[in-house]
């Protein structure tokens, strides 16, 4: 996406479609991501302006952190305004937004017949299940579906290492 004149209510607008479109839960976005994203639009509202601009977003920041300093506001509100202004500028300068988790994993590449294994398992034991999301989404071997429930990734490092140290031949 290229910098162009945006209003800080398109911006935000168009990154909980591109957050949706990744596969970011309603929760992160509406409960994480968007009570900071309103404080910037106050920001903004407060100062008369309503074209985004990341030297203006910089300078609440910095305020912000100035409150930080004599005590007015937490480390925990700081770091959450902070998190969210990043995401506002990278998405204003790139148009698309990182998945920033933690990917658990194996070292360990497995045989696609353990990985069957390791698969009907995970699905026998219906880890990563959800009452808010159909069966056929619960296993998706994609970095978004990591963000829900027992990490599938985390299930195969266990099941690996099991494999390959707790027997003598692994198939």
């Amino acid at each position: 996406m290229e910098t162009k004149t945006m209003t800080v209510g398109e911006l935000t607008a168009q990154m909980v479609v591109e957050a949706k479109r990744l596969g970011f839960s309603e929760a992160t976005i509406w409960r994480g991501w968007m009570p900071g994203a309103w404080m910037v639009a106050k920001y903004y509202r407060e100062q008369g302006l309503c074209v985004y601009d990341p030297a203006v977003t910089d300078k609440f920041l910095q305020k912000l952190e100035d409150r930080y300093a004599s005590g007015e506001v937490s480390y925990n509100y700081l770091r959450q305004i902070r998190q969210i202004t990043r995401r506002l500028n990278e998405f204003y300068l790139t148009g698309t937004l990182r998945i920033d988790a933690t990917q658990h994993g194996t070292k360990y590449v497995l045989s696609s017949h353990s990985e069957r294994l390791v698969d009907l398992f995970a699905a026998h034991q219906e880890y990563g299940a959800s009452p808010y999301r159909p069966a056929d989404e619960r296993y998706r071997s994609t970095p978004q579906a990591l963000h829900s429930g027992f990490p599938r990734r985390r299930i195969r490092g266990i099941l690996a290492n099991l494999i390959l140290h707790g027997t003598k031949k692994c198939p």
